[in-house]
This record gives structure tokens, C-alpha cells and sequence, in this order.
């Protein structure tokens, strides 16, 4: 969350001054950088293992939100409130998620 908050700044104030192509090209260009520019400077300097988690089940939430987020572009739907509230919403399932299978509940038997 700490590195996404100078975007999450961005997107709010080309929201409120009514640019969203700003807000949108942001988000594209920081999400492009972040997975190529950031993962391949780490990896020039040393190899980055991808864990088997990450290949099996995050991958496809990462597809599905780029497939959404590209659908809604693509129709030009504005993204409003409650789009907005969904993508958040969705945010926290997915972090909700991960975090159970990081800390899986102990059922006693």
C-alpha cells in the first residue's frame, strides 16, 4: 500500500479536476513499470525465484483484474462510485484471501 499512495494521490487529483485520461495513464504506466522496470532491475542484480503460489493462483487474479479493468476501457463505461467501491472491495477480498492462506485458521479437532 505504501509504495501505490503517490498513485492513489494521482488518480484522486486527476479525478477531481475532471482528467481522467491522467488517472488512467497512470495507473497503465506505473503498473508497466512496476512489474518490468522494478522486477528487472531486481533480477540484474540478483535472480528473482517465482514462487509456486504465486505461478498457481495470484497470477489469475492479476489476469482477471487486468481482463476487467481492460473491458470496462475498452466499452468506455465510466468508472464511477460504485465501480470505484467495487474495485476496492474486490482489493480487500483479494488481500483477505491471501492473507488466509498466508495464516491459515487452526481448526482444533
Amino acid at each position: 500500500l505504501g509504495t501505490s499512495l503517490p498513485e492513489i494521490a494521482a488518480a484522486g487529483a486527476a479525478a477531481y479536476r475532471r482528467r481522467p485520461d491522467i488517472a488512467i495513464a497512470s495507473l497503465i504506466g506505473s503498473s508497466i513499470f512496476n512489474g518490468l522496470g522494478v522486477v528487472g532491475a531486481g533480477a540484474m542484480v540478483a535472480a528473482i525465484p517465482v514462487p509456486d503460489d504465486l505461478a498457481r493462483l495470484d497470477i489469475w487474479a492479476m489476469v482477471g483484474a487486468t481482463f476487467l479493468f481492460g473491458l470496462i476501457a475498452r466499452l468506455a463505461w465510466p468508472i464511477d462510485r460504485r465501480e470505484g467501491l467495487g474495485f476496492v472491495m474486490a482489493y480487500g477480498l483479494y488481500l483477505l484471501w491471501v492473507y488466509l492462506r498466508v495464516f491459515p485458521t487452526v481448526v482444533p479437532a
